[in-house]
């Protein structure tokens, strides 16, 4: 194998690498535990700081959380691969709505995760959340804050949200 070879290789192992950590933040933002268990192999850990076990039983407790809107940001990553082994580090920040409250909450850490290379799919086999910080913004009435925020399409925490049309087009008219 070239080098190149060899660097096109790792370049596909990490696109598929990022891509699974993506679709993890993705399934819990739209409370979506099928698309999430994706991205966890079935024997997957997760220590998530009040909840340490298994992953998929982490995602589906926290499939059945109501919050007005949630949203990871996924930022900063490293992937050290070694074979068929990846350690993954991971910056986020999670903005979270609580339903009482009209006030955001924010979590700012790391995703530290060992992904593992099964066959020909990377997926997570252990994830330790890592906080760094968090905090709550004043309460004010968000859906207000923005004028003609009312007019844009509204996401919702379920398979009805805009993400999941195929195809995406122009299903809305101008207000």
């Amino acid at each position: 194998m070239t080098d190149y070879e060899a660097h096109l290789r790792d370049l596909v192992h990490r696109d598929r690498i990022r891509t699974c950590i993506t679709k993890a933040a993705r399934g819990l933002d739209r409370y979506d535990a099928d698309h999430a268990k994706e991205a966890f192999w079935p024997d997957a850990t997760d220590d998530h700081g009040t909840v340490v076990g298994p992953a998929f039983a982490y995602i589906d407790g926290r499939s059945n959380t109501v919050w007005k809107g949630v949203q990871h940001y996924l930022m900063n990553q490293t992937i050290d691969l070694d074979g068929d082994t990846a350690h993954v580090e991971t910056y986020f920040m999670a903005l979270i709505r609580p339903l009482s409250e009209d006030r955001s909450e924010f979590t700012v850490g790391r995703y530290l995760d060992r992904v593992e290379r099964r066959g020909d799919d990377w997926r997570i086999a252990h994830r330790l959340t890592v906080v760094e910080w968090s905090g709550a913004t004043a309460p004010a009435p968000a859906d207000t804050v923005v004028p003609g925020i009312e007019k844009f399409a509204k996401g919702t925490l379920d398979r009805r949200d805009p993400s999941y049309l195929r195809p995406l087009g122009p299903e809305r008219t101008a207000p």
